[in-house]
């Protein structure tokens, strides 16, 4: 076949173009809005762009802290599978984090 641009099973990195949903800005989070998301960063399934504060969420899946708490706050069904959350709790996704700051640093 002509499908030999397969890239290593890796997680589907962002760029940003492809827009997402757009979202209220957060003028009460207590995040750094200039904090960039660091390259090679996974979307947010909510917004679309690259995760600067990745969290897992009840439903075991990665979102925007800001996206996914914005979220929680008007339903407890999964925005990725539909299901009902066993909880609102948000754990911060150190994996995610830490295997992208040891490809940034080299």
């Amino acid at each position: 076949g002509d499908d030999d641009e397969e890239e290593g099973g890796e997680e589907e990195v962002c760029d940003g173009s492809e827009g997402g949903v757009l979202l209220d800005s957060d003028e009460d989070e207590d995040e750094d809005e200039d904090e960039s998301a660091l390259p090679g960063m996974a979307c947010c399934p909510i917004t679309g762009l690259p995760m600067r504060h990745p969290v897992v969420a009840g439903d075991g899946h990665t979102y925007e802290k800001s996206a996914i708490r914005r979220w929680l706050k008007t339903s407890d069904i999964s925005p990725l599978t539909g299901a009902v959350m066993p909880h609102k709790e948000l754990v911060p996704n150190y994996l995610l984090l830490s295997s992208l700051s040891q490809t940034k640093d080299g």
